[in-house]
């Protein structure tokens, strides 16, 4: 018998994973520090400064296939024990670098591999033990390390300039630590109970009946009811539960025949059905292997996603790498550039921790919020470029935070209902894998 789903053990994984998350990743979010560090105590290159951190990302990013792969035949809790006794390992040896190519390959390379653990299946583990409260959950998840940034970077440039780079990393190795008593605590607690790919809320059952044209179908009974106000409503017959008008306009409206629910009705009955061709059914299905690369190849959601997650990558790791190179540029004062990382982190904070209501409410789609934020997201970075004064950047790096937070919380529910939860961890490694190959592209940009 697994965890309950949406249990209190639920949350307790979601706060474990996101405190394991925030000490493995915190050279990244303190990117900009370490960047301006590295040039002023070390004398490099802006060009040569910037790659332990680009090292860092590539790294982690790289090896999200092999990671989303071996997490099929290794238990996700034992992956990241490996991780976090690793990862502390590398930072203890950056700490003894003395150039910039020992610090890149400690700090870069050998924490980026260790960090691609958390950063590819962090999200995967947690969407595990929820379902009615998914996005919420993992707003918590990614909400450490926003606070890890917004906490370290207040104390962090005083840290450099008393103990200098390498006593800092001394210190700081403690940090990273901490991962590794979170990793034990997840792995204590015990698999979840067992799910099988759906996106409504539990409400689909797997229970196969003919449909028309030769195909089989899962299904639940709906009743409806009329409202106070006249309209009708819809509740799940064994669950007693409403289903959301917002759900219910999506499943009518599906015409995807691969692991989407789809609506019809009968008269007085409606049925929650999901498609699947009998006669197409997939090699990994007929074998039972799991789900590889070519599976997911075929999907065109997939590529849409992989578009929209490379972006967001991409803007993400430059703006924490160059955000205090940028301010020192437009003639800001060292003190409001520090702030800004931290305002960064804050409006981050706020986006991971406060917009996950707005979709679990099904105020608005997880899709169309995504649509709004990167338009928003685009505007702001416009914006940021043409402004100077303290106070316009100030507001412009918060309201960035808020888009960036706002967004990545939804990547692995839209994931996971379009491709299907048996592709969400295989689909998070090639995200990722692109997004570093992607951001190798950056430093001779910086050095322009």
């Amino acid at each position: 018998m697994g965890i309950k789903i949406d249990s209190r053990q639920s949350w307790i994984v979601a706060l474990a994973t996101s405190l394991l998350m925030s000490c493995s990743v915190w050279t990244f979010r303190c990117a900009g520090l370490i960047y301006v560090a590295l040039i002023d105590q070390l004398g490099v290159s802006a060009e040569n400064a910037s790659w332990p951190i680009v090292i860092f990302c590539a790294a982690s990013s790289v090896l999200g296939p092999a990671v989303g792969a071996a997490s099929m035949y290794v238990s996700i809790p034992t992956l990241f024990i490996f991780s976090s006794c690793s990862g502390t390992l590398s930072v203890v040896l950056a700490s003894y670098a003395r150039n910039i190519w020992e610090i890149t390959l400690t700090l870069g390379l050998m924490q980026g591999v260790c960090s691609a653990f958390p950063l590819t299946l962090g999200s995967v583990l947690v969407t595990r033990y929820f379902d009615r409260y998914q996005t919420t959950a993992i707003g918590v998840f990614l909400s450490g390390p926003a606070i890890v940034s917004m906490a370290l970077t207040l104390v962090m440039q005083a840290i450099l300039d008393e103990f200098g780079l390498q006593w800092s990393l001394l210190l700081l190795s403690g940090l990273t630590a901490q991962s590794i008593p979170a990793a034990l605590l997840i792995k204590t607690i015990g698999p979840p109970e067992e799910q099988t790919d759906q996106t409504q809320r539990g409400t689909i059952t797997k229970k196969p009946v003919h449909l028309p044209m030769s195909k089989s179908a899962s299904f639940t009974a709906l009743t409806s009811s009329k409202t106070s106000a006249g309209r009708t409503g819809y509740t799940d017959y064994h669950t007693k539960k409403k289903v959301p008008k917002m759900v219910l306009r999506q499943l009518r409206r599906n015409k995807v025949c691969r692991d989407t629910p789809r609506i019809a009705e009968a008269g007085d009955a409606v049925l929650s059905y999901m498609v699947e061709r009998t006669g197409r059914k997939r090699n990994s299905e007929r074998s039972g292997k799991p789900p590889d690369t070519f599976t997911l190849l075929r999907l065109r959601w997939f590529y849409a996603l992989l578009a929209v997650t490379v972006g967001f990558i991409f803007v993400n790791t430059t703006l924490l790498n160059l955000i205090v190179a940028l301010a020192r540029d437009k003639k800001v004062t060292s003190d409001v550039a520090g702030r800004l990382v931290a305002l960064l982190a804050f409006g981050d904070l706020l986006g991971r921790i406060c917009s996950g209501w707005i979709t679990d409410k099904e105020f608005i789609s997880r899709e169309h919020l995504m649509l709004i934020n990167y338009t928003l997201l685009s505007v702001g970075l416009i914006g940021l470029g043409t402004f100077s004064h303290p106070i316009t950047l100030c507001f412009l790096v918060t309201l960035i935070g808020w888009l960036l937070g706002s967004s990545v919380i939804l990547f692995t529910s839209i994931t996971r209902n379009r491709l299907g939860f048996k592709l969400l961890a295989l689909s998070s490694g090639w995200y990722f894998f692109f997004g570093g190959i992607l951001a190798l592209t950056r430093p001779p940009m910086i050095g322009v």
